[in-house]
Order: structure tokens, then C-alpha cells, then sequence
């Protein structure tokens, strides 16, 4: 059993998720809490937490520290006492601020597209009934469980459903033209309160911010046949999303410069998530693909947790290479130039953002 946690907001936020929102927000300096301010204790925080744009809002997920149930999401108001549960189905994911809407997940049953396409706006996001007295057949054939991708609108409450089943933890460049999310099944681990990644890929599709009618992006056909996707919507991927990982992953982290044409993307190794494999990619900045004659770090042994900005990338080389400790190891660019420096090596070393 974990012990009780305390949650208390502050303005950056460290990875413990897979993925995390679209750029690090600092909050308003006169919404900013008092230091040490407690707003939720007993939890335990899953994945990304983070402040709205306008720093009037801190959205987490968690779960209780005794494991009882999956997480929920949770919400603060700059100067309420506590922050409040918003769903209560245990199976909720933040995953970060489109704008100042909230953008979470949440697990559900097989649902078919049309099915998804029809919920009204408003309307809650399906969740199934769980029972952890269940104890799961492990001679049973593992049977993978679906994400969805909704906003919540912090002020009215409201859900809307932006796009199909299978779309997981995404994460939107700061410029709202790209996403990067996991495309594929999630399986449960045995308490039925945590899932893990399935069958699938990490990908990255171009994104439909609410602008764009039904008619100006069309689905490709390998999207439509696999039923990864269902699009387009009038808000989520465009329907022609690229693999960007082989074969199976364990877990990820993606993130984005502010002009949205740099994208760090860290792979975990199946055998040690904190260690993993972490690649810089170049988007066309005419057509948002993968330039393919710009492949400035096409991959290094990276620790988990990265610190991305403006013509920067850090990040922290596992211990033991070369029979060395850790090194600070930043990649800086401008424009199409680049260039690498590391720190003399040293133990404990991480980056903050």
C-alpha cells in the first residue's frame, strides 16, 4: 500500500505519466497559491498535472494512495481550499489544456465510431461499471480496453467527445496544427485500476481545431480500414496520422517546441521505463510532415523527463555508458543549425523544466 500523498500545485510539473500537455504553462503571478498549500490529500497524482493558460485552473488525475480504484480527474480554482473530483468512474487520464478546455481520457468498453459520432454534446463520456472484487482469469486471452479523447469545458462542466475510440493520450502542438497520440488498445493490469499500452502505434496526424469543416480533411484509407480513427471531426485529428515508433512501446513522452516544428519524442525500453530512447524531429514547416533531410538527434539512450524550449532540447544520459555516470546532454539549434554540449558527468542528475 502507498502512503497517503498530498497534492499542492506549483508552476511546472514533473513527468510521471506518459505523455504531457503541449508546452510547460506558468500560472498568472496573482492566482499563484500560497506555498505549501495543500488542495487534495490521500491521492496519489497519475500522469500530468498542469495549470491552465490563464492560470486560473490546475487540472491532475488520481487515484487513492491504497490502490482501491482507478483515477478521476480533479480540479482546482485558484483560491478555493480544495481541489474537486469531476468524474467519477475511475477511469479518467488528464492529459492536458487546449486552450483553457480541459483534454482528457478516459478508458471504455469496445464502442463502435458511429456510436461515438452520435453522443450528443454534453453528454457524459460512457464508462462502464467496475467491480474490484473481480479477480481477472490469467489463463483468459488478454482482452484490450479502448481510450477516448474529450474535452471539459472547467467553467460549465460541459464534455464533448472530439474524436474516435483508440486515440490516447494526446498531446497538441502549442500552435494547434499537429498531435501526437497513442493510436491502439490499452490493456488493464490486474486490479482493473491502471492500464498499460496494447496493440498500436504512437503517431502524429495533423490536427483540426474547430475551423476546418468536415469536407477541408478527409481520412486516409488505411486510417478508415483499421478503425483507428473515424474522422474527420470538427475538432481532432485530421485522418492521416504517420507512425512514429516501431513495433510495440511500453510507454512515451512526447513534446513540442513553441513553433510546433520540433518534436522530442522519448520511447521507453521495454525492460526499464526509466530509461529509454529519445529522438528530435523536424516538421516541414509549409506541410507539418517529417522533413527527411533534417535528422538532428535520430536517437540516444535517454533517462525519462526532458526539458524542451525555443531552439533548445536537454535531457540526462543514463548512468554507465562508456563506463562513465550521468551527463546533462543539450542539443541547441537555430534554424537548420545545430549543435551539442554535455556536463562533466556526475550521479543524481536531472533536468527541470
Amino acid at each position: 500500500m502507498e502512503p497517503a500523498a498530498s497534492v499542492e500545485p506549483s508552476g511546472t510539473t514533473e513527468p510521471s505519466g506518459t505523455t504531457e500537455p503541449s508546452g510547460t504553462t506558468e500560472p498568472a503571478a496573482s492566482s499563484e497559491p500560497a506555498i505549501g498549500q495543500t488542495i487534495a490529500s490521500g491521492v496519489v497524482v497519475v500522469g500530468n498535472a498542469a495549470y491552465s493558460p490563464d492560470g486560473q485552473w490546475f487540472a491532475f488525475s488520481a487515484r487513492p494512495a491504497d490502490g482501491s480504484f482507478g483515477p478521476d480527474l480533479y480540479l482546482w480554482r485558484a483560491g478555493d481550499p480544495l481541489a474537486t473530483a469531476v468524474t467519477s468512474d475511475h477511469r479518467t487520464f488528464f492529459a492536458g489544456w487546449l486552450g483553457n478546455q480541459i483534454l482528457a481520457n478516459a478508458v471504455v468498453p469496445s464502442i463502435t465510431a458511429a456510436e461515438l459520432a452520435s453522443e450528443p454534446t454534453g453528454s457524459p463520456v460512457p464508462a462502464p461499471p467496475t467491480d474490484p472484487s473481480v479477480t481477472p482469469d490469467p489463463s483468459s486471452p488478454v482482452v484490450e480496453e479502448h481510450p477516448i479523447a474529450f474535452t471539459l469545458d472547467p467553467e460549465t462542466g460541459t464534455t464533448t467527445v472530439i474524436a474516435a475510440q483508440d486515440m490516447w493520450h494526446p498531446t497538441v502542438d502549442p500552435t494547434g496544427r499537429s498531435v501526437v497520440y497513442w493510436s491502439g488498445g490499452l490493456v488493464a493490469d490486474e486490479l482493473g485500476t491502471g492500464w498499460s499500452l496494447g496493440t498500436g502505434h504512437l503517431v502524429i496526424d495533423g490536427w483540426l481545431s474547430g475551423d476546418q469543416g468536415p469536407g477541408d480533411a478527409s481520412p486516409s484509407p488505411d486510417a478508415t480500414e483499421s478503425g483507428s480513427l473515424s474522422g474527420p471531426f470538427a475538432v481532432g485529428p485530421a485522418g492521416h496520422p504517420v507512425a512514429l515508433s516501431d513495433g510495440p512501446a511500453t510507454a512515451f513522452d512526447v513534446w513540442f517546441d513553441p513553433s510546433g516544428l520540433r518534436l522530442a519524442v522519448w520511447v521507453a525500453d521495454p525492460t526499464d521505463s526509466s530509461v529509454g530512447t529519445l529522438r528530435l524531429i523536424v516538421l516541414d514547416p509549409d506541410t507539418l510532415l517529417i522533413d527527411p533531410t533534417t535528422d538532428p538527434l535520430p536517437g540516444v539512450a535517454a533517462l525519462r523527463g526532458v526539458s524542451m524550449n525555443e531552439g533548445r532540447l536537454a535531457w540526462v544520459t543514463p548512468p554507465g555508458q562508456d563506463g562513465e555516470g550521468s551527463h546533462v546532454q543539450a542539443l541547441a539549434w537555430h534554424g537548420r543549425a545545430f549543435g551539442q554540449i554535455r556536463t562533466i558527468q556526475a550521479e543524481g542528475l536531472f533536468v527541470a523544466r
